[in-house]
């Protein structure tokens, strides 16, 4: 096993490379978090997107998690999952709700009020359908 110039410089650019790539990741999770704690109100954003990146992150994290990926990968999915689980707390505001009969528990979410926010939730139901339209014929 020789070292030789080349390899130096490939090491160097894979570090320099995830160094900047650990950093754009901590400055776009202070942005989304920085963005949903001063808000209260909501209107303009897509709540089906926030769930359906949720669940993309999701499954991608247990992908790379099995593929034994590296920790600088995995950690900024979970940076990127705890921002997604933070905004669906913000936006959507989930409860629990537990009965006695079936189904035993089902998650409820904040009625919408404003007029914007209705008008959001409509276009984002249309785009929704589009959405689940196009992307139907990936799974098979």
């Amino acid at each position: 096993w020789q070292i030789s110039d080349r390899r130096v410089f490939r090491f160097a650019a894979q570090q320099l490379v995830s160094l900047v790539h650990v950093a754009f990741d901590y400055l776009a999770f202070s942005e989304d978090v920085g963005f949903y704690v001063g808000r209260e109100t909501f209107h303009g954003i897509s709540k089906a997107s926030l769930v359906w990146n949720l669940v993309r992150d999701l499954i991608l994290y247990l992908y790379l998690q099995e593929q034994e990926a590296g920790l600088v990968v995995l950690f900024g999915l979970m940076l990127a999952l705890l921002s997604d689980f933070f905004k669906i707390q913000r936006v959507l505001k989930p409860a629990l709700v537990i009965r006695p009969r079936f189904p035993l528990f089902f998650i409820v979410t904040a009625p919408l009020r404003t007029p914007p926010a209705k008008a959001t939730a409509k276009y984002d139901k249309e785009a929704t359908s589009h959405l689940y339209l196009a992307t139907f014929p990936m799974l098979f």
